[in-house]
């Protein structure tokens, strides 16, 4: 017998015994399930994605706070304020502060 892979979804199971209506219901629930769980899947990605955002941003905070001698607030409105002029994603501007941070440091 083959090994199951866990990772595999499953939104239903369907059997040649089944019934007009149980196909229906197996059908209904099953798409249902599937729905949620794609609804899931793209939060989830959303969030890790916000998270990731957050790291930069605070990596860039920490560098300001260093470099410049100022507190968090303060980084984070510079790298606010930068944003904006910039017309740039505050990310963006966070990660361009950490990598040329990273191409200073030998």
């Amino acid at each position: 017998m083959e090994a199951c892979e866990t990772e595999v979804p499953v939104d239903g199971l369907l059997s040649p015994s089944m019934t007009a209506s149980e196909l229906h219901w197996a059908l209904h629930f099953s798409a249902r399930h599937f729905f949620e769980r794609q609804t899931w899947q793209n939060e989830r990605a959303q969030l890790v994605s916000r998270l990731e955002e957050r790291k930069w941003i605070d990596m860039a905070k920490s560098i300001l706070c260093d470099v410049n001698k100022v507190s968090e607030a303060e980084a984070y409105d510079m790298l606010r304020k930068r944003a904006m002029n910039e017309r740039k994603r505050m990310v963006d501007v966070a990660t361009s502060v950490v990598k040329a941070h990273q191409q200073l440091k030998f």
